[in-house]
């Protein structure tokens, strides 16, 4: 028998994304911010934000616009992602 080697797990990143919370919402600097189902956030040099539902349709991935920050809130932008389907 030979001798089996085992890749140290600890030195793996995981991929899983935190969830966003409202207050990290309010003081995002610019750039793109995943939650969960799809859900993403983009806050643009000017400090607008936007919350964006990505998926896909036929295979090919869309972006669909849930509303502008704070009109639309954390709660409700989730709540917008899984009532689009999965």
């Amino acid at each position: 028998m030979g001798v089996v080697v085992i890749p140290c797990l600890t030195s793996v990143k995981s991929t899983v994304a935190k969830r966003l919370t409202a207050a990290y919402v309010r003081s995002a600097k610019p750039g793109r911010y995943y939650d969960e189902h799809g859900l993403m956030m983009r806050v643009l040099p000017t400090g607008a934000r936007h919350w964006i539902r990505r998926g896909t349709v036929c295979g090919r991935r869309v972006d669909l616009g849930l509303g502008r920050c704070p009109y639309t809130n954390l709660a409700e932008a989730r709540l917008g992602t899984l009532s689009t389907g999965s």
